[in-house]
């Protein structure tokens, strides 16, 4: 686990997909708290920036010319106790000479390597375009696992979906009318408030 900050990747994913937005006229809005944005996170920073550009793109490619894209997200936070220590702990080889520096070492290896995380939950992103919405054959080759033929859109939300699901998440779709929207789960520990 790495620890992150959801603005961040919330800017990157963002600015991925600025060029196509501005090409078709189409406003990316992002309805999130500041509370969300400023929260330092522990997980996979890259892989969940990668996960949503994908889903933006698609959204983007298939709103209408000067439509929008709405980005918001919710935090279920799931208390673990009081706390949880996470241990990183490297095993090295020493001669026996000097064993009482090793230990002196490792002492000091765990002081630095332990990460405090108060608590851990799932957190909802809502990517909301206007428009038909995404054609119902590109939504079947997220969910099949073996599609010989599928499109370069129908392979990125597959892989993506498949990344949402090891970090203990998923991608549900939904259509309303003139709407269409993407709600993805992920799984974050968060950090103690400073």
């Amino acid at each position: 686990m790495v620890e992150f900050v959801l603005q961040d990747v919330f800017v990157a994913a963002v600015s991925q997909v600025l060029i196509t937005c501005q090409g078709k006229g189409i406003r990316v809005s992002c309805n999130l708290p500041e509370r969300y944005m400023k929260q330092t996170v522990y997980g996979d920073g890259v892989r969940l920036q990668q996960i949503l550009s994908d889903f933006l793109f698609v959204s983007v490619k298939f709103s209408p010319v000067g439509g929008s894209v709405e980005i918001s997200c919710s935090l279920t936070k799931n208390s673990i106790g009081e706390n949880l220590h996470l241990i990183d702990l490297e095993l090295r080889y020493v001669s026996h000479d000097i064993c009482t520096l090793t230990l002196l070492s490792v002492k000091t290896v765990l002081r630095y390597k332990m990460m405090c995380i108060n608590s851990c939950g799932s957190m909802f992103f809502r990517i909301k375009h206007q428009g038909k919405g995404v054609p119902a054959d590109l939504l079947s080759q997220m969910y099949e696992d073996d599609n010989k033929e599928q499109s370069d859109e129908g392979m990125s939300l597959a892989v993506s979906r498949n990344l949402l699901r090891l970090m203990n998440g998923d991608v549900r779709h939904m259509r309303e009318a003139g709407m269409s929207t993407f709600i993805l789960s992920v799984e974050l520990a968060s950090a103690p408030a400073k």
